[in-house]
């Protein structure tokens, strides 16, 4: 009865310390799965089971005999963190037990990762939030903006679209009189940008683009410094008979705005729309990986994305009923294909049946106070050729007081983004004709050693996690290398955690 975890503060090198409000401890709710989604599943059968995916709020969690409940921690180092091993204990309760405490070592690395994210991302957040019972935060930019930062604690970008958009106060508004209302635009990005907003959805026909040759919206934007940040999506997965209508859209954008940045989804680059479109973003086991280097050569950014397709096996970040491999390594895939950009549809698709009653608004509450067992995974209601799409369109879960509930997903997300940040860190580092400049561009080269490759293509990547576990380390070790060539203190230390990682994460045994 009444499990707890906490876990103390963690005290490094000199007068280092990651205090303990930088610890996040979740117990992790089970959802349960009826049938798995297209494709197969290593964690349920065909006739479906439980799948931990909610990281709930940290809270006493009763357990019940031969079950497992597992408490997901995340450890937030900062860059003035110095580098080195940080010790503290983990402490596990219950009522009428005695406490235990387990040593837990953290590693902090001399590498920093930037605060904006090299990869750029747009990330759909619909209407669910907005639909939490007793709230009304279609009217609420608060609301808005929490659910943003949380998103961007993941490295994730929001991109706020849906019916009630222009509710949101963040579209500027033009009044009867022809002055212009930047108040709301003002308010997301002044505060959104320093976290590490990588991209600003416009709108689509809002604005600056509704009448030709007003360009108020675009320069405000620019004087703000804003407008790298900027993008329009009109067509989604447009069909090939809408050509038309893309080109005369896009021809009148770039005329209002020369530069304009228009990005078409759905479709590899093509030069039917040469001219017009600059940002490219096929789905990712559709994406024409000559046509994408040619346009990149002329400057035109490159973007991928996943929905509840494709299926094994490609990888894809949503599955619920996959493990964490397929969700992280989409990360490492990014980097591998120089891809500029990752989107996805939606992480709060909640607002549909079953999830609610019809015409009625979520109780959060019921939910939580179940753990989110009785949640229904395929909360969109529709299939992908007859089969559930358990987890596509959220990566969050809705939590009490309108605050948002994270996934496993979405910290794997978070995991994979990160990870393509150190390569692109690493790469910067690794010039040179030095022997370490060396070993690291090998170790960029995630298709090498051939014993064991990382990735070889779109349907052929490793699916073990402790092989990008390894790999990572091996990097960030290289990394603190790169940046302190001379530490004989830091070699030592390297090999320290070498012998560590050998046995936190041994190599797999042989098939015989």
């Amino acid at each position: 009865q009444a499990v707890r975890v906490s876990v103390s503060s963690l005290i490094g090198p000199g007068r280092g310390e990651i205090p303990a409000d930088r610890i996040v401890v979740n117990p992790m709710g089970f959802i349960h799965i009826e049938s798995p989604g297209r494709g197969w599943s290593r964690l349920i059968k065909s006739d479906g089971g439980e799948v931990p995916d909610v990281l709930l709020p940290n809270r006493p969690m009763d357990v019940s005999a031969s079950r497992q409940q597992p408490f997901y921690v995340t450890v937030r180092s900062l860059h003035t963190d110095p580098p080195g091993e940080y010790h503290g204990t983990v402490m596990v309760s219950a009522d009428g037990e005695k406490p235990i405490e387990l040593p837990l070592v953290v590693r902090i690395y001399d590498i920093n990762l930037p605060i904006r994210s090299h990869l750029r991302t747009a990330f759909g957040l619909d209407s669910g939030y907005r639909k939490i019972k007793d709230t009304n935060a279609g009217m609420d930019l608060d609301s808005l903006l929490r659910y943003a930062k949380f998103m961007l604690k993941h490295r994730i970008s929001p991109c706020v679209y849906g019916s009630s958009y222009n509710n949101t106060k963040v579209p500027p508004r033009k009044g009867e009189d022809g002055a212009w209302d930047f108040s709301g635009l003002d308010r997301y990005l002044s505060e959104l940008v320093p976290l590490g907003l990588t991209t600003y959805y416009t709108g689509t026909m809002g604005g600056t683009y509704q009448e030709p040759g007003d360009t108020t919206y675009a320069e405000h934007l620019k004087q703000s410094g804003w407008w790298d940040l900027a993008y329009v999506y009109m067509y989604d997965e447009a069909p090939m008979k809408e050509l038309h209508k893309l080109r005369g859209s896009y021809e009148h954008l770039v005329r209002t705005v020369s530069d304009v940045k228009n990005v078409q989804v759905g479709w590899s680059p093509t030069k039917v729309l040469e001219g017009l479109v600059n940002m490219w973003c096929p789905l990712i086991s559709h994406a024409d990986l000559a046509a994408i280097r040619a346009v990149q050569e002329h400057g035109d950014e490159v973007w991928w994305y996943t929905w509840d397709g494709p299926w094994s096996p490609y990888p894809n970040i949503c599955h619920i009923d996959d493990p964490g491999v397929p969700t992280r390594i989409m990360g490492w895939m990014t980097y591998f294909y120089r891809i500029q950009g990752f989107l996805y549809w939606s992480v709060d698709v909640w607002d549909t049946h079953p999830n609610r009653e019809a015409g009625g608004r979520l109780t959060a509450e019921e939910y939580d106070l179940a753990n989110y067992a009785n949640w229904k995974p395929n909360t969109y209601g529709k299939t992908s050729y007859g089969y559930p799409r358990n987890g596509d369109g959220y990566l969050l879960y809705p939590g009490k007081g309108n605050m948002p509930v994270a996934s496993l997903r979405l910290a794997m997300v978070r995991d994979g983004f990160e990870d393509y940040d150190l390569l692109k860190e690493v790469e910067a580092l690794a010039t040179g004709d030095s022997a370490t400049a060396k070993q690291a561009r090998e170790l960029l080269e995630l298709s090498f050693p051939i014993e064991r490759p990382i990735i070889i293509s779109r349907t052929k990547w490793t699916q073990v996690n402790n092989d990008l576990l390894r790999r990572r380390e091996e990097l960030l070790k290289i990394a603190e290398a790169l940046r302190q060539p001379n530490d004989q203190v830091l070699q030592a230390l390297r090999d320290q955690q070498t012998k560590r990682a050998s046995v936190l994460y041994p190599p797999p045994e042989k098939k015989q």
